[in-house]
């Protein structure tokens, strides 16, 4: 018996960790845009997956670590209400954003559509520029750090 519960033991084992590597949210953002990163020919930045560029763009950003100095939490808006709950490409993002700007702490505003006003500094994470222009002009705030055109650290203006 003992020598039969050994190779199911680590057959059971290596399903599981199989199927935590499936369903993991980084795994599934990887696979769903694995087809659009390996067909771009834009040299080396091409060659990084769709989360490694992401991570790239927040952390190697000079301007955005010079407009995070000094803060130690910034709030996070993007299109979708996100329940860390669960999986999905917005969950992926939130988590890459925290990942990437660390040591500041990034956290969830306790309404996606108006951030907690005591976050003087807000990510917003866009999936289009028309979102994000949107998120400005109904929360009165203004982009001080543009990342590309759908995503920019953003801060109220100035009445």
């Amino acid at each position: 018996m003992k020598i039969l519960g050994q190779p199911i033991a680590l057959m059971i084992a290596a399903a599981l960790l199989l199927l935590l590597a499936i369903t993991h949210p980084l795994v599934w953002l990887q696979a769903r845009n694995a087809a659009s990163a390996s067909s771009m020919n834009t040299g080396e930045q091409g060659q990084l997956d769709p989360a490694a560029r992401y991570v790239a763009m927040l952390s190697e950003s000079a301007p955005l670590r010079a407009a995070l100095r000094g803060h130690k939490v910034i709030g996070y808006v993007s299109e979708s209400d996100i329940d860390i709950r669960t999986d999905g490409s917005g969950q992926a993002r939130y988590y890459l954003t925290q990942f990437a700007l660390a040591p500041v702490l990034v956290e969830l505003g306790a309404d996606q559509e108006h951030p907690t006003p005591a976050h003087d500094l807000v990510l917003a994470a866009f999936q289009s520029s028309q979102q994000l222009r949107e998120y400005l002009r109904k929360n009165a705030r203004v982009a001080i750090v543009s990342l590309n055109t759908s995503i920019a650290l953003t801060r109220a203006r100035d009445r």
